[in-house]
């Protein structure tokens, strides 16, 4: 979890409405907002600094994956970046980050080990490099 002064505001998306009152029941800073929507769909208000994507782009094929993160590139703030994290590795998640590592700069990843392999890469869209 972030400590609170970490970020200004926080907007947390899923499909699945059981989750959303799970996160609410977390953590409920007046700063954090929940919605149910989702990911292929959601437009959401504004841009962001760090869009993260935890445990969800490896559910979607490769062409779906890379269409997903073009359409959420328009989201980001000029020097903002994504994160995404999974717990699964196996042919989908590594075709994805074939994509992020081909089609986008990537400025970290990293493989964790705990009782399964983790991977967390943050990157972003090449056409900043520095000016959006």
């Amino acid at each position: 979890m972030l400590t609170p002064n970490a970020y200004r505001r926080y907007l947390g998306v899923d499909i699945s409405d059981v989750a959303i009152v799970k996160a609410r029941d977390k953590n409920s800073r007046s700063n954090n907002v929940y919605v149910q929507g989702d990911i292929r769909t959601f437009n959401p208000s504004g841009t962001f600094d760090l869009i993260l994507f935890g445990d969800s782009l490896y559910y979607f094929s490769f062409s779906v994956a890379k269409k997903i993160l073009d359409r959420y590139s328009s989201y980001l703030n000029e020097y903002g970046v994504f994160v995404m994290r999974c717990w699964v590795v196996n042919d989908r998640t590594r075709a994805i980050v074939k994509l992020i590592e081909s089609d986008y700069d990537v400025t970290e990843k990293q493989w964790y080990t705990f009782c399964d392999p983790m991977l967390v890469i943050v990157f972003k869209p090449k056409s900043w490099q520095g000016q959006k």
